[in-house]
């Protein structure tokens, strides 16, 4: 019986805060330990750190320093858990680029399998999914899957559109507190379905002019011109390209979902 299960039993409901401080614990003792004390990283290890902390900003140099403020031994390089303060997004903001810096296959399949394993025993949903070595916010499972993971998966072949949507993606993350994000949101997953409809028409034209000759590639139903006018619609509104009107988070994450059901559409 999982933790999960064990709580459902007894009608136990853990806290956000609670499990994500747990997620942090879970991954300081799997892959920081790892990296830091592995022998498979005794050499490249202060380089890792260095890309860690240019990524996010941080002296690399003054850091090691400090750590080795009078100290006559061998070099200390700090873990990775002393600059995340054990807080949960900085965590996030670490496995992102530690994945980034990994080069053999067998490094990245470890990341990955440690942060799906911590989200796995996590006792209620902490907001992300994990997806090539990016971190997305979550909702419905269901829709996660066949709207995101599979589009994603699926848009490897056409790259351009697929860098869209994920930056669509990393603008919604934020757009519950950050209106620009939602503009920005919108606009990405737009330019994503344009870009998107130029592949499948062979042609250079904005979504405005390839929409209904779209609907009639796919040979959908001719309802689908509607649908697809009040997407175009809702985008012109409120999408940063068109200086639109603000816009709240979740009409924010319908547009996202509508856009990942017309791309899944498209796919077929």
């Amino acid at each position: 019986m999982s933790l999960s299960e064990f709580n459902k039993t007894f009608g136990i409901t853990d806290s956000l805060d609670k499990e994500k401080a747990k997620f942090v614990q879970r991954i300081n003792q799997t892959v920081f330990k790892f990296i830091h004390e592995s022998p498979r990283y005794p050499d490249e290890y202060e380089s890792i750190f260095k890309i860690v902390c240019y990524g996010l900003g941080l002296n690399a140099d003054e850091l090691i320093s400090d750590a080795n403020y009078n100290s006559y031994g061998s070099l200390y390089i700090p873990d990775l858990k002393e600059i995340t303060s054990n807080n949960f997004m900085e965590t996030l903001k670490v496995l992102h680029l530690l994945y980034k810096a990994a080069k053999a296959p067998e490094n990245i399949e470890m990341i990955n399998g440690w942060i799906e394993t911590a989200f796995t025993v996590a006792t209620v949903d902490l907001g992300v999914r994990w997806k090539d070595g990016m971190f997305y916010p979550s909702g419905a499972k269901e829709l996660d899957e066949k709207l995101i993971d599979d589009n994603l998966d699926w848009l490897a072949k056409f790259p351009e559109t697929k860098k869209q949507f994920s930056t669509a993606l990393q603008h919604f993350k934020t757009s519950l507190t950050n209106v620009s994000a939602r503009k920005d949101a919108i606009t990405n997953a737009y330019s994503a379905m344009e870009r998107l409809a130029q592949h499948i028409l062979s042609n250079s034209k904005n979504f405005d002019a390839n929409s209904n000759e779209l609907v009639s590639r796919l040979n959908l139903p001719k309802e689908y011109t509607n649908i697809l006018h009040y997407y175009k619609q809702i985008a012109h509104e409120y999408s940063s390209r068109h200086a639109g009107s603000e816009c709240n988070h979740n009409e924010t994450e319908a547009f996202i979902y509508l856009t990942g059901l017309l791309m899944r559409l498209m796919s077929k």
